[in-house]
């Protein structure tokens, strides 16, 4: 559909008349344009599967060779074409990288449940145009961003990976040791103060440096003191979905003098850390998600195929405050102090991390547990990532459990779920009701609009409203606006009772008349009984003669 970078992240700021609208028409430059030719063509489909940022906005793919060595040390000499001699040096050969597969995580079922405020947005949207959109590309709008939908995990088996969940930011990991360093190196600040000191560049000889190869970043002879320390603490900041073994390897030894004197004045100034109180964290605990954060769950039996249009799904009931403090109280409340303790390293402060705040940012998942869609599919562990982001592949190709959800939600905010003549499950503000004149007579003008309808069902939406508005006699003493209101009213009458449907793609159609059932259709004709054939009696024998 619409381009991810220009696209809201927000489902209830989609403007829908945009989403639907061809692709040539985005691209135009000029407004005017966009909305001539919009108006001339109605709607377009302009699919896409892509969902949000990050994993979602994936570019064109990139070639994925593997990366080539390091081109600025001497190589070993070949033999020439002539014959010349060949150096008896080989390259060194690089130690075999252990291939230790990643944990997988098992036990647990996907579902994506549609963020109820953008639901919200895009009922107030419908309700207004009074147009009918397909039901599965609503879905296929709502996959498009991951800011649009939330992720819900759900235990199916005894045996499931154990998770565990940071509640800062929602994020899932297979164990505590990983959301702690996930929290130490996303969301350091919240916890601790970070201060850069000057201290003494390192004494002695140091022949060669390490250097990372995936960023380019100086970590230091291996034989300094915090070299094991500064190569954690690079994994887990920016490389964390990579396995830590892969990212060693990339590690290359640089010899020339530059690299090394870098690296000496990098070292004459560190960080030090304070503690801070930190600020209570705002998401909800899993167990006990907020209604506003979470869409019903849907059955644990699959559902069918075909969308049961009488099911209208009842909105849940309005969360209550709890007691404690009033928004004012809440803005006066005293900012996060500041403790004079201080810690040199990091190896100290995941210590002092893990002894007073691991216990209360880090739970177990027992059951359920409900994720902002950005946690759920960029900011997890990789078992999790693998696990949503085959999840939301797949639900892309055929979106029917979350249409299924979708559609639950938009008939229980007032609108109505119909099949169209080609079976395509759409949504609108009313379902097609064929009116029949002969049995309820209309007025002239709405019976002049469906005759129109009902030969035109093809004709582009545009001109199908000028030559409605043209089969309209202007009144003396009323100028085109008011005839145009007229027209627009009696529309909107029938539109809402659901005499005339207006897709979105395609244009006004008026309702058609339903095929008689099975049971109302007259029984054939039957033909009438033979008459009997009479066969006549036989003959009596004639008596032998003897």
């Amino acid at each position: 559909m619409s381009d991810e970078s220009s696209s809201p992240a927000d489902l209830g700021a989609i403007d829908l008349s945009l989403s639907f609208a061809p692709a040539w028409a985005k691209e135009a430059d000029s407004s005017k344009q966009i909305a001539r030719l919009a108006a001339k063509h109605g709607g377009g489909d302009d699919r896409g599967d892509r969902p949000g940022k990050r994993w979602e906005d994936r570019g064109p793919r990139q070639d994925r060779r593997p990366p080539r060595r390091d081109a600025g040390g001497p190589r070993p000499n070949r033999p020439d074409r002539k014959g010349g001699p060949r150096d008896d040096r080989r390259p060194e050969r690089r130690p075999e990288r252990e291939s230790r597969p990643e944990p997988a995580l098992t036990g647990w079922d996907v579902q994506f449940l549609p963020d109820r405020a953008g639901v919200d947005g895009l009922a107030r949207q419908i309700k207004a145009s009074a147009k009918a959109y397909p039901l599965f590309d609503l879905a296929r709008l709502v996959l498009e961003k991951s800011e649009r939908y939330l992720v819900q995990l759900k235990r199916k088996a005894e045996d499931a990976t154990p998770i565990f969940q940071l509640k800062t930011d929602g994020s899932l990991w297979l164990s505590e040791s990983e959301a702690v360093a996930h929290a130490l190196a996303a969301q350091l600040e919240k916890f601790y103060r970070r201060e850069r000191v000057t201290v003494d560049p390192p004494k002695g000889v140091y022949p060669f440096v390490a250097v990372c190869g995936m960023s380019g970043t100086l970590l230091g002879p291996p034989n300094y003191h915090d070299y094991q320390a500064k190569i954690r603490q690079l994994h887990a900041e920016r490389f964390a979905n990579v396995p830590f073994e892969v990212f060693k390897s990339r590690i290359r030894m640089e010899r020339d003098e530059e690299s090394i004197n870098r690296w000496k004045e990098e070292q004459s100034a560190k960080d030090v850390f304070y503690a801070v109180d930190p600020v209570a964290p705002e998401a909800p605990a899993p167990e006990t998600p907020t209604a506003s954060a979470l869409a019903e769950e849907s059955p644990a039996a699959p559902i069918a195929e075909e969308i049961v249009e009488s099911a209208v799904a009842e909105a849940p009931p309005a969360e209550e405050i709890p007691e404690g403090k009033t928004p004012a109280e809440e803005a006066a409340a005293p900012a996060p102090t500041e403790t004079r303790e201080r810690f040199e390293s990091l190896a100290e402060v995941e210590r002092h991390f893990r002894q007073h705040h691991a216990a209360g940012v880090v739970i177990k998942i027992r059951e359920r547990v409900v994720v902002p869609g950005p946690a759920g599919m960029n900011e997890s562990a990789p078992a999790v990532l693998e696990l949503t982001r085959g999840a939301w592949e797949e639900l892309s190709r055929f979106p029917l459990p979350l249409a299924h959800t979708l559609g639950q939600q938009l008939t229980g905010k007032g609108l109505q779920i119909f099949k169209t003549a080609d079976n395509i499950t759409c949504v609108g503000v009313a379902r097609p009701r064929y009116l029949d004149r002969q049995a309820n007579p209309v007025s002239e003008a709405l019976g002049g609009i469906l005759d129109y309808l009902e030969s035109h069902a093809s004709t582009p939406r545009a001109d199908q409203w000028r030559a409605l508005l043209a089969m309209r006699p202007l009144a003396e003493g009323t100028d085109e606006s008011e005839r145009e209101s007229s027209l627009a009213r009696d529309l909107s009458w029938l539109l809402h009772e659901g005499h005339v449907i207006d897709f979105a793609k395609r244009g006004l159609e008026a309702a058609r008349k339903p095929k008689p059932r099975a049971a109302e259709r007259p029984a054939p004709a039957q033909a009438p009984p033979e008459a009997p054939t009479v066969e006549p009696a036989p003959l009596p024998e004639e008596p032998e003669i003897s």
